[in-house]
């Protein structure tokens, strides 16, 4: 199964530089965005921020809004791997608004309404959820079906009773979840978004996190008990390569698609 992946990531790729060569620009940030699901696969613990940014902004420049709103909702799941809620809400919430203009009652769109429904059930703002189920389960994609039946079996309630009352009047007693719901604070979050754009080292997070008024040996204190609380308290892995902290290890996957 990783080769039947890794031989249709080799094809997107060869795809996407086809129709840039041929200046079909809308296809080849599509095929670009299929060779990396296809790279996700096959490497499951890869975290993609990079390259998930790096075509966001290349669909921006085209007004390729269904390509980076997809981007916005993927990087929010990235975000939710690493229990960073908050930040993970953020980026769907801007796909959603993307999509509100322009693929209003598409597929994505729906995929992204319940993203957000989920996010919103893991930081214990479950009777905000309403709206975009609602709403999703009006859209007749199998694709976004399925998501609303997961998410209802995920944290057992029933779809059907929405319109009536509280959404998951007893979720929180009867959560399946198999890990408990971590919700990090703002130093917790601005550090794994930090990692998440580029690497950083030791000199330059502790002035990003903390500012130039703390003294050195606070500041280091801080940082150190900062990055064990990230690391002891989500799935974020920071290893430092030379002087510089990375979240998890680069992903090897090209940036430029060929």
């Amino acid at each position: 199964m990783k080769g039947e992946f890794q031989m249709a990531e080799v094809s997107f790729r060869e795809s996407a530089a086809y129709f840039e060569k041929a200046g079909v620009q809308q296809k080849a940030l599509r095929a670009q965005m299929s060779a990396i699901a296809a790279f996700s696969c096959s490497h499951p613990k890869a975290r993609l921020f990079t390259e998930y940014l790096y075509l966001y902004e290349k669909a921006k420049l085209i007004n390729e809004s269904l390509t980076a709103a997809t981007c916005l909702l993927n990087i929010s799941r990235e975000f939710q791997l690493l229990d960073g809620y908050e930040l993970a809400l953020e980026y769907v919430s801007s796909a959603i608004e993307l999509l509100e203009k322009s693929h209003f009652g598409s597929r994505e769109h729906g995929l992204c309404l319940v993203q957000r429904a989920h996010l919103l059930i893991q930081l214990k703002r479950q009777n905000e959820i309403g709206k975009d189920v609602l709403f999703a389960l009006s859209i007749s994609h199998p694709d976004v079906q399925s998501s609303c039946q997961s998410l209802a079996q995920m944290y057992d309630f029933n779809l059907k009773t929405l319109p009536h009352g509280s959404p998951l009047p007893t979720w929180q007693e009867r959560e399946t979840e198999t890990k408990k719901t971590r919700v990090l604070g703002k130093l917790e979050m601005r550090l794994i978004h930090l990692l998440s754009q580029r690497p950083h080292n030791k000199h330059q997070l502790m002035n990003l996190l903390y500012g130039e008024l703390i003294d050195f040996t606070s500041k280091e204190n801080r940082f150190k008990n900062l990055l064990y609380r990230v690391r002891s308290r989500t799935a974020a892995q920071i290893h430092i390569s030379g002087e510089e902290y990375i979240l998890r290890e680069p992903s090897p996957l090209p940036r430029k698609l060929g």
